[in-house]
């Protein structure tokens, strides 16, 4: 999977937005794609912070602003459990929309 991630960020963050959208989805699962979606923008370091927002800024414009859009949709239309999942990562929300 981090190969993937590495290769095809783009395509990998959208696949990721895609299930944590998807509200047919079973909680484990979209939880588990809030969480690693998170961990593709936030670490504890600030250099490795810094490279992963890099690497999301150097994204395409058009990808990015899909992403966002999912993302930013599933959390104004969603039910309690998704706000619950969306709550685990406050850092998730500043970054898309800081850097949309």
């Amino acid at each position: 999977m981090e190969s993937y991630l590495n290769e095809n960020y783009g395509e990998f963050c959208k696949a990721l937005a895609t299930i944590i959208a998807d509200e047919g989805r079973g909680f484990a699962g979209r939880q588990m794609a809030c969480l690693y979606f998170k961990n593709t923008l936030a670490a504890q370091s600030n250099q490795v912070q810094t490279e992963k927002h890099d690497r999301w800024k150097a994204l395409d414009g058009t990808i990015r602003q899909e992403i966002n859009e999912k993302l930013l949709q599933t959390l104004a239309n969603i039910s309690s459990v998704v706000k619950a999942l969306a709550g685990v990562s406050p850092e998730l929300r500043e970054v898309l929309i800081i850097h949309s």
